[in-house]
Parts: C-alpha cells; sequence; structure tokens
C-alpha cells in the first residue's frame, strides 16, 4: 500500500482492503490461521485476450519475508503473441498489464516489425519506450519493480512475461513503507 493509492490492494480481479490484510498479518503473527491470504495470493488465471488474440497467464504468489516480518507480492504474466497476426486484427495490439497503480502501462506489439514498446502515462513524460530485456524498472512512488523477458516459442510465437514485485509491508498502518 502506499499514500497515493487507496486503502485498497489490486490484485487484479481481486482488491483486498487494508483492514482485511492487517487482520490476516495479526494472525500470521499470532501463528494462528490465515488461510485468508493464501486463497488471495495464490491465484492463477489463463484466458484467451479477445481483442489482441493472444493466451495470457496472470499468477500472483505472496512470500514472507521471515526477518523482516514483511509481505513480498510476485505477480507474473504471460502473454504468448502468435508467430502470425490473427486474421482479424491490425499489426500493432496492445495491451494494458495491471503493474503500478500510479501509472498506467501500455505495451504494443508489432507484427511487421517484431518489437515490443512499452510507455507509462507520467505527467512528466508520456512517451513510447523500447524494452531493454532482463532490466528492472522501479516506480518512483511506490518501489513497485518489475521487468519483461522474452521466450522463443518456435513456430507458436513469442512469449513475454512481466514479473512485478511488490513490498506489502508489515501491516502496520496503509502508509508502510514500499
Amino acid at each position: 500500500m502506499c499514500y497515493l493509492d487507496d486503502d485498497s490492494l489490486n490484485l487484479g480481479e481481486w482488491y483486498l482492503e487494508f483492514n482485511n490484510f492487517q487482520r490476516a498479518m495479526k494472525l500470521y503473527y499470532q501463528g494462528r490461521n490465515f488461510s485468508l491470504l493464501n486463497i488471495l495470493f495464490n491465484d492463477t488465471q489463463t484466458e484467451l485476450g479477445v481483442l489482441t488474440h493472444c493466451a495470457q497467464q496472470r499468477k500472483v504468489v505472496v512470500r514472507i519475508v521471515e526477518t523482516t516480518r514483511t509481505f513480498i507480492l510476485r505477480e507474473q504474466m504471460i502473454y504468448l503473441i502468435p508467430a502470425a497476426k490473427p486474421p482479424s486484427t491490425s499489426n500493432v495490439i496492445s495491451w494494458y498489464p495491471d503493474i503500478c497503480a500510479h501509472f498506467p502501462f501500455e505495451f504494443e506489439y508489432n507484427f511487421r516489425e517484431r518489437r515490443l514498446r512499452y510507455q507509462a502515462d507520467d505527467a512528466e513524460d508520456f512517451e513510447w519506450y523500447k524494452i531493454v530485456w532482463g532490466t528492472f524498472t522501479s516506480c518512483k512512488y511506490c518501489m513497485t519493480e518489475f521487468r519483461v523477458d522474452t521466450m522463443d516459442m518456435g513456430e507458436e510465437g513469442e512469449a513475454f512475461v512481466v514479473t512485478r514485485w511488490q513490498n506489502l509491508g508489515q501491516a502496520q498502518s496503509p502508509l508502510d513503507e514500499n
């Protein structure tokens, strides 16, 4: 959670309100049942993008860092781009992965150039960035980090793997440092 966001955590189709997260953390610290976190944070979804004709998979896992007593959210989104442009789509497809609450990210893949790029709608600069594979990008407000990797799937096409990490803190306050 961070000061620019509201009091809920967006986990794709789930929204976890801070007070529920705080209750679950309290149960964890007391060594009691914290199955609510397991239900919310061990989630995998697979779907076919209607507009993009791309297969998409999303997996969310939260790990507890015992030394700092904090929760680290790891979300991985995999997009399988077909090798050939589907007949009913344009040469460019776009999608909007949920990476950070502060900036909407748009990913764009060009079939003709076989190139992926992204833009972040930041008030300071709104421009397209080329993906530098395997490097980390951070939000300057909540320190959410993400990276994009690619996998060659042969005749099937290419897979783009977007992984993000977010420190959820110790649930002491919605203003926990991330």
